[in-house]
């Protein structure tokens, strides 16, 4: 497996292998930070691509059945991957969000090498429609759908204690007013900066008794981060719109916190149904949806209610301000949201059927 060395995504896939005795793994990782230790893994064979020759030795291995790479693994790597490995050995690339599909039909010679790349792959797989449909309709790849979901941690009560980061934090919330919560990362297709227009617009309007958390995410885009900073100071929005830089933490702190908001603002331009919208369903949170492929999909294919709204100032506020005046989502709603994550989109079973359409070859 070929992937980053930090971060939630890849995370739940070394916790399943190091869990497990039916599969041996051989971990490749091309960054790292501290969100966990990777050397915990010891049932994992774990290496940086700063110990290249092991990874030329491995793919040449007789015993190599699946090659996986993951989202943004260098361009290079995936070169020799394609060049060195054996023909019988089968190769996924699992596509984690838009990007990547949209680079490919750029005229360039890294849309070129992306190209060569993933018309080499025997399974292009794709979490959500949002991705897939760049795929299906050319012959040259081989796209497959197939979600992952949120680790088991997710669905197990559990009464483990949380860190002191996050008791500190809870207890800082202020409960008397109406809390929403936006768990994304900084960058150009997260809609910090509508989110920031629209508290604007609801201080003007006389209303002030609500929160907006933005818990920012493993990416973190510096010079965006000073903007909507400076933006929010310059509107003396700062007792309404929290950043919060926090340390990596674990599952049942995360629990913990969406326990103590009251609503999910999920306002991007794409996304492959991330943790973030399925954590507030399996939590029966409110939630304020962006109108986008992938979710006018889920509202279309799992018949869901989610009252999407267009990624425009009026449409956001009308709906936020619904929420703090005390409009509820139906309970069977709510409940529905909940058994949809439940039913589709755990990752212990999902990862099971991955593992048998990827033993095999494409026909």
């Amino acid at each position: 497996m070929l992937g980053p060395g930090k971060g939630h995504n890849v995370k739940r896939f070394l916790d399943y292998f190091q869990n497990q005795t039916e599969h041996s793994l051989a971990y490749f990782y091309f960054n790292t930070g501290n969100h966990y230790n990777l050397s915990d893994y010891d049932k994992i064979e774990v290496f940086s691509f700063g110990t290249i020759h092991r990874l030329f030795n491995l793919l040449r291995a007789k015993n190599l059945n699946l090659i996986w790479a993951h989202n943004w693994c260098p361009l290079p790597i995936l070169i020799l991957v394609i060049i060195f490995k054996r023909k019988d050995c089968i190769l996924n690339y699992n596509v984690w969000s838009e990007p990547i599909p949209k680079i490919i039909r750029e005229k360039s010679l890294k849309a070129f090498f992306y190209r060569l790349f993933l018309s080499r792959a025997d399974y292009i797989q794709c979490h959500w429609h949002s991705t897939f449909r760049y795929f299906e309709n050319n012959q040259k790849f081989n796209p497959i759908m197939i979600p992952w979901g949120l680790e088991e941690d997710y669905f197990q009560l559990k009464n483990e204690s949380v860190s002191n980061y996050t008791i500190q934090f809870v207890s800082n919330l202020d409960k008397r007013k109406y809390r929403f919560f936006f768990p994304k990362s900084i960058n150009k297709h997260n809609r910090h900066d509508l989110i920031i227009e629209s508290v604007k617009s609801l201080v003007q309007l006389g209303t002030d008794n609500f929160v907006v958390y933005f818990w920012i995410g493993n990416h973190v885009d510096r010079r965006l981060l000073s903007d909507y900073k400076q933006r929010i100071n310059q509107l003396s929005l700062s007792e309404y719109i929290m950043i919060i830089e926090h340390p990596f933490l674990p599952i049942q702190d995360i629990i913990h916190i969406w326990n103590n908001m009251n609503c999910a603002l999920q306002l991007l331009d794409n996304d492959q149904l991330s943790s973030s919208i399925l954590e507030p369903m399996l939590f029966k949170k409110e939630l304020i949806a962006s109108d986008i492929f992938s979710y006018q999909s889920l509202n279309e294919r799992s018949h869901l209610k989610l009252n999407l709204v267009k990624n425009e100032l009026l449409p956001i506020v009308k709906r936020m301000y619904s929420f703090i005046q005390g409009e509820k989502t139906d309970e069977l709603e709510l409940e529905r949201r909940k058994e949809f994550v439940i039913e589709t989109r755990q990752f212990k079973n999902n990862i099971k059927k991955m593992l048998h359409i990827f033993s095999f070859k494409p026909r």
